[in-house]
C-alpha cells in the first residue's frame, strides 16, 4: 500500500512542478474593461510626465510609488 502512496505522491509532484512552466490566463469581459482603462491611464500619465518638469516629474514618481504601497523603492 506504501508503494502506491509513493507513486500518487510521485504523480503529483510532478504535475506540481510542471505547472510552473504554464501559463494560465483567465480573461473575462470584465477583465479586458479593466485592463484597457489602465492603458488609457498609463497613457494619459505618460502623456502628462512629458509635459512636466524635471522636479515635478520627481514628484509624481515618489506619489505613484506611495500610492502603491511600494515604501522599499524609495530607498
Amino acid at each position: 500500500m506504501n508503494e502506491v502512496f509513493e507513486m500518487v505522491a510521485e504523480v503529483l509532484e510532478e504535475l506540481r512542478s510542471e505547472a510552473g512552466e504554464r501559463e494560465y490566463s483567465v480573461c473575462t469581459k470584465e477583465a479586458k474593461n479593466a485592463a484597457k482603462e489602465l492603458k488609457k491611464a498609463n497613457q494619459e500619465y505618460e502623456k502628462l510626465l512629458a509635459e512636466i518638469s524635471g522636479e515635478q516629474r520627481k514628484l509624481f514618481a515618489v506619489c505613484k510609488i506611495i500610492s502603491a504601497g511600494d515604501f522599499d523603492l524609495m530607498i
